[in-house]
């Protein structure tokens, strides 16, 4: 178990210089934007723009506060997301532009190398007990708002408050977790791929 804290995060540039996005995790740890098998990122949309394209990579993107927006995926298809929205899945490597309603927002982004990783993203409300059982690789908890406390068995106890997280390694066998508290939180279940 590793616990992430808000306050260490680093910052770094969008792909395409268009923003700053907060890097939560990636694995490998200290790998670049071009080598990295998965990653957790949170980032602040302020203005329309087109998003980076990511070539091999599939993405699961979660508004978790502020504003709405739309994703024009060219002129076929067009989806709004917005705090209440599931998370939204979509391939790295298509062309997709974003348009604001309004004031900025803050978005969770998970990413998985297709062919290496893959991943499941999964909200989780508060004021109620979750249990969760999963054989994932690995499965990152993630606090969107408020203050949520994880239990894994073999583990101690988890307080995460705001935008902390933290990181099992399940090395595949079958974990089982309960998340509780008075916040909101997003489960990221990653999947190592075979040969």
């Amino acid at each position: 178990m590793r616990i992430f804290r808000s306050s260490t995060y680093r910052q770094t540039p969008w792909k395409n210089g268009g923003g700053v996005t907060t890097e939560i995790i990636v694995f490998p740890e200290g790998a670049a934007l071009s080598d990295f098998d998965w990653r957790v990122s949170m980032a602040q949309v302020s203005s329309d723009g087109a998003f980076s394209e990511f070539v091999g990579i599939d993405r699961t993107l979660t508004v978790i506060e502020g504003a709405a927006m739309t994703l024009h995926f060219g002129e076929q298809r067009k989806v709004r997301l917005s705090p209440a929205s599931p998370p939204f899945d979509f391939p790295g490597d298509v062309r997709v532009d974003a348009v604001l309603e309004g004031e900025a927002l803050t978005d969770l982004n998970v990413m998985t190398r297709r062919g290496r990783w893959s991943h499941d993203v999964t909200k989780i409300g508060g004021n109620e007990r979750h249990a969760v059982r999963t054989n994932a690789n690995c499965v990152v908890l993630f606090c969107s708002g408020g203050a949520v406390t994880v239990e894994v068995t073999g583990h101690n106890a988890a307080l995460l408050e705001k935008h902390d997280a933290v990181l099992y390694d399940a090395k595949g066998g079958e974990l089982e977790l309960a998340c509780h508290g008075s916040g909101d939180a997003l489960l990221i279940e990653l999947y190592k791929q075979s040969a």
